[in-house]
């Protein structure tokens, strides 16, 4: 369930959990990652690829006149414009879609339209994590870790933009570390299906969305709920003692696993299951209005 009060984890032992997590959603319904993956690259990259060939075509073809290079050059400005509006628009899309599934909601490839309302408050979150430029470079991938829970909280919570930095950055200020590495490699990762001629990014875009949604869910709810583990009889990975953003740090037991003996687990794949849902978010096994039983 929801955390009022974000529990913070110490050190960096959750790390590789988050990453698996997201290769377990991204995997378990990789069909529609992939579609919206392919859809934004084809909303945000058509105009800007296709008004830079012109440009180059103008100015090294023949013996263009200033007017039609400026006219290309103008034209080009624009559909970068155009790109970064769909680009803040689109992306909030994905990472409503990576909560509903966590969820264990049904998601489709038109959930990348259903984040357009956060467009401005990604557009401040995004602004306010480039000014970090200005410690070259170093400090913006800092920011955006810092600030990294903000739109899942303006997603999830309904928070304001200002109420969501704020919180994200009280939050993550108590681990700073572990979130700003953990942006910092999803970000690459995210980018790294450049590599393959740019073709591998309609694969790689999503997982930038899914660690938002991983990371948040991993501070504010329950960690017996979400990721549940990924094989039946695996107990749930040791949690270091939670820290409460603004209090001091005490030493306190390991947090214990609230799931009961029995709990439903996913008849394929084992994870534990919250009451209501109709889908797996690890697996996608589906098992319409009859509740999975409990092993």
């Amino acid at each position: 369930m929801y955390q009022d009060t974000p529990s913070v984890p110490l050190g960096m032992g959750p790390f590789g959990d988050w990453f698996s997590d997201v290769f377990r959603l991204w995997g378990a319904r990789w069909q529609v990652w992939v579609l919206q993956g392919l859809l934004y690259a084809v909303l945000v990259f058509t105009l800007p690829v296709t008004f830079y060939i012109v440009l180059i075509a103008t100015t090294v073809g023949g013996n263009p006149s200033r007017e039609a290079v400026a006219l290309v050059g103008v034209l080009y400005f624009v559909a970068i414009v155009v790109a970064s509006i769909s680009s803040f628009v689109l992306l909030p899309g994905m990472v409503v879609t990576a909560l509903r599934q966590m969820r264990g909601e049904e998601i489709s490839v038109s959930g990348l339209f259903s984040g357009m309302r956060y467009g401005f408050g990604f557009f401040l979150v995004t602004f306010l994590a480039g000014l970090g430029v200005l410690a070259c470079f170093v400090g913006a991938y800092a920011l955006q870790g810092l600030l990294f829970l903000a739109l899942p909280l303006m997603i999830d919570r309904q928070l304001r933009t200002t109420e969501a930095i704020s919180l994200s950055w009280r939050t993550t200020m108590a681990n700073p570390w572990l979130y700003i590495l953990f942006t910092f490699v999803i970000t690459l990762l995210s980018g790294v299906g450049a590599m393959a001629c740019y073709i591998g990014l309609i694969a790689t875009i999503p997982f930038l969305a899914i660690g938002q949604a991983v990371a948040y869910h991993r501070t504010f709810y329950s960690h017996t709920l979400f990721p549940a583990q990924a094989a039946a009889n695996v107990p749930p990975p040791y949690i270091p003692p939670p820290y409460i953003p603004g209090s001091p740090i005490e030493p306190s037991a390991p947090a214990q696993d609230t799931v009961a003996n029995g709990a439903n687990r996913c008849p394929r794949c084992g994870a534990n299951i919250v009451d209501g849902i109709k889908q797996c978010p690890l697996c996608g096994e589906s098992w319409g209005d009859s509740r999975p039983q409990a092993e």
